[in-house]
């Protein structure tokens, strides 16, 4: 969407459910009957929202602003959703840069930065965990990234 020639926009919203509609049970055990279960790494709802702004400079280059915002409900690692420790909790991040655009389009400079806000997740770690011993791996959501690119195009 361009409400204007500077301004670029974009929203996605997403609602999912997801389910075993069979599931193939070679124990027998009721237990381990996933028909119904969610998928696991599907969130019920994502949405994500996206703004950039160009901004002309007198040499006939281009600055160019932008910033995201990407939003999670949570999810699962394995398909027993009952287990806490499986659970990826909700998340938001937000992403921004600034870039610069040569007159002859051919040479960008940027800088971004990835989880801006440095938010923290903690998350879990798909088969490394043994509740018997009561051990539970997780890992933990990308910190803030900078990145600074220069880019040519031919």
């Amino acid at each position: 969407l361009r409400p204007t020639e500077r301004l670029d926009a974009a929203l996605s919203l997403a609602h999912m459910r997801s389910a075993f509609d069979s599931y193939e049970n070679p124990t027998g055990a009721a237990a381990s009957n996933y028909v119904g279960a969610p998928l696991p790494f599907v969130p019920e709802f994502t949405a994500g929202l996206h703004l950039g702004y160009a901004i002309p400079v007198p040499n006939g280059g281009e600055v160019r602003l932008r910033g995201d915002v990407r939003y999670e409900t949570e999810s699962y690692s394995t398909i027993t959703p009952t287990r806490e420790q499986t659970r990826f909790p909700e998340q938001t991040y937000v992403d921004a840069g600034v870039s610069y655009t040569t007159p002859d389009r051919r040479w960008t400079l940027s800088l971004s930065a990835k989880n801006l806000l440095d938010e923290d997740y903690e998350l879990p770690i798909s088969g490394a965990w043994a509740p018997a011993q009561g051990l539970y791996g997780v890992g933990y959501s990308a910190p803030r990234t900078v990145i600074l690119r220069l880019r040519y195009d031919l």
